[in-house]
């Protein structure tokens, strides 16, 4: 078994050294393309061009894994990478970082080799080693998915609870006679928040000529907030409908506010449950071995001297 292990290990760094060594020539075009120098990353190490420090391994490792996505994407369905791009420029626009689907599909295919090799060489028995590398295969491809739908619920979050603040602003400004696209320029230029990219969003498609309908229809079919989404179609029915925005905006940032209540109410019930939890399987049977402990170890003394 350990000679078999050592003599795969070996195979694979033979492969990926030759792979290396092939596509090492491409490395300093990804670079430049990035915006990032080779020399400065191992000399200085200091921020690239885009402002984002990256080690020099980890670039390699993109660069493999995007070169890897590139060649394996029309393996998977049409409908699948459309989804990847989705949660790319839903990252982006909640992470500021600017991803590609390859890049995640070429993370899958890595993930699922170095998880069933985990489970081949680590388990013994032929069902297990097959279980073994057959679950390390899945998990490995479901992985990145996880990770970057965790990145973009904490972004979610954080913009849901920021829309309140943003309505009051909005309710502000629009006060002062602005319209509404005035209004967002002046609070994307003076707020620094999440639903910043989504605004400036907005904005291009106003200056580059698209319709309002298109441009509300664009900005939400880049979110996947609920709130967000009923937040802009509320925009968009008081403009078309000729409503006052003002009087929209703030009884609109008053049920948002209501919605934040209702879900801080809502946990703080909760929470006195899970403190059950701790209570009887933790606290409650110490509790009891140090009350009852000494007793029966009196009890027990007595029956044996008897």
């Amino acid at each position: 078994m350990i000679i078999s292990a050592i003599a795969a290990i070996s195979f694979i760094s033979l492969v990926f050294s030759s792979y290396y060594l092939t596509v090492n020539f491409k490395y300093k075009r990804y670079l430049k393309k990035i915006g990032c120098n080779s020399d400065s990353n191992k000399n200085n190490k200091e921020e690239n061009t885009s402002g984002i420090k990256e080690n020099f391994f980890i670039l390699k490792i993109n660069f493999i894994a995007e070169i890897l996505g590139k060649k394996i994407k029309k393996s998977f369905p049409s409908n699948y990478y459309l989804k990847l791009i989705s949660l790319t420029e839903e990252l982006f626009y909640f992470n500021n970082t600017k991803i590609s689907p390859e890049l995640i599909i070429g993370y899958k295919v890595l993930l699922c080799i170095l998880m069933m090799s985990a489970g081949i060489f680590i388990l013994k028995s032929k069902i297990l080693i097959f279980i073994g590398g057959v679950s390390g295969m899945v998990l490995g491809f479901f992985i990145p998915d996880i990770f970057l739908r965790s990145i973009i619920k904490k972004g979610i979050l954080k913009l849901e609870k920021e829309l309140p603040f943003i309505a009051d602003l909005l309710f502000i400004t629009t006060l002062s006679g602005q319209n509404i696209y005035n209004s967002l320029k002046t609070i994307n230029e003076k707020f620094n928040s999440s639903i910043n990219k989504q605004i400036k969003c907005f904005l291009n498609n106003i200056n580059m000529g698209v319709g309002r309908d298109e441009a509300y229809k664009n900005i939400s079919e880049k979110n996947s907030s609920e709130i967000f989404k009923s937040f802009i179609f509320t925009l968009k029915m008081a403009e078309n409908y000729g409503s006052s925005i003002s009087d929209v905006i703030n009884r609109k940032a008053s049920f948002l506010r209501f919605n934040i209540y209702q879900d801080f109410e809502k946990k703080t019930r909760l929470l006195s449950i899970k403190i059950l939890f701790p209570l009887i399987f933790l606290i409650l049977p110490a509790f009891i071995l140090l009350v009852c402990g000494p007793l029966v170890y009196l009890i027990a003394g007595n029956l044996i001297i008897k």
